[in-house]
């Protein structure tokens, strides 16, 4: 099994910008809508103001409230955490000078953050605070927001949009690593202990479990494994790291996608977070479902309020 951190370590190490922001088909409308959400943030922060990003990622977020603010004519810096082990600068050479504005720091807990009391004006966070044990990571929302200063949080909605598929995400992968399922079958070809036959009857298998229609995952494996099997230039050690490396990619998804599903927020747990933050002395404590597109599908939560 791997660790949950690690698992998002992966994740992001893969140079993915966004956590499973967006729904397939209606990627415009979607990003139009949360970028709009993160530029009124931006529009009631003081000029000069500094942010704290909380559980950025490869810092999707951030990145927003820095374009948005260079969109504003407002000069902003944000300061950008995540408990994964985040190299966003590798990725995001192209953003130039907006990357200066934002300080990445990753290996940072949310729930114990060794920042300045008061030093922020805004806090935020885009799917991933709810991921966090809520009333330490409340409390230090509140220790490091500076008096008057402003929270906005976009939390996964049990219903939502982007949770549902996960599901079915997780029932394949288990599909493809159980006991003579189909990633065993790859790791014994390659070692010498299975036949080809074995992988072409696994295949058939599959393609009968799926109505003769293979899933995303499950066809991108397929892919891999003609690559594997064709390339003459790899020796048996190469091709065998690959299908390892497959496996824990694998693994490291099934976890990131059973972390998602139990942090969604459902009605109940959005209001209790709601009452944490009231007892925590936050101010003005507001929270609604969020919907995007012209559809008006249900993304996720939204929280707002302030010290």
């Amino acid at each position: 099994m791997v660790a949950g951190e690690t698992a998002w370590t992966t994740y992001w190490h893969a140079n993915r910008l966004d956590s499973c922001i967006v729904r397939p088909g209606q990627q415009d409308d979607d990003q139009k809508a949360i970028f709009d959400f993160w530029r009124t943030f931006v529009s009631c922060t003081p000029d000069g103001g500094q942010i704290l990003d909380l559980a950025t990622g490869n810092g999707a977020v951030a990145l927003r409230l820095v374009e948005a603010a260079a969109e504003l004519g407002r000069e902003i810096s944000v300061k950008a955490v995540d408990l994964a082990d985040i190299r966003p600068e590798v990725f995001l050479k192209e953003y130039g000078d907006l990357i200066r504005l934002i300080e990445f720091e990753g290996q940072v807990d949310i729930c114990d953050l060794h920042l300045s009391d008061q030093s922020f004006d805004g806090v935020v966070s885009q799917f991933g605070f709810e991921y966090a044990a809520p009333v330490p990571a409340v409390a230090e929302l509140a220790r490091v927001l500076k008096p008057g200063g402003a929270f906005q949080l976009l939390a996964h909605h049990k219903s939502g949009a982007l949770v549902a598929p996960n599901v079915a995400q997780v029932n394949e992968i288990d599909t493809l690593l159980q006991a003579g399922g189909l990633v065993d079958c790859i790791q014994g070809l390659l070692a010498g202990t299975a036949r080809i036959e074995q992988l072409e009857a696994e295949g058939r298998r599959l393609l009968q479990l799926y109505d003769n229609q293979l899933s995303r995952i499950t066809a991108e494996i397929f892919a891999a494994v003609r690559q594997l099997l064709t390339r003459q230039d790899l020796d048996v050690a190469i091709r065998g790291q690959g299908a390892s490396d497959m496996r824990r990619r694998l693994e490291a998804e099934q976890e990131r996608m059973r972390q998602l599903g139990d942090a969604a927020l459902a009605d109940k747990d959005a209001e209790g977070l709601q009452q944490i933050m009231v007892d925590a002395g936050l101010r003005d404590v507001a929270y609604e479902p969020f919907h995007v597109g012209a559809d008006q599908a249900l993304l996720g939560w939204q929280f707002t309020g302030r010290r």
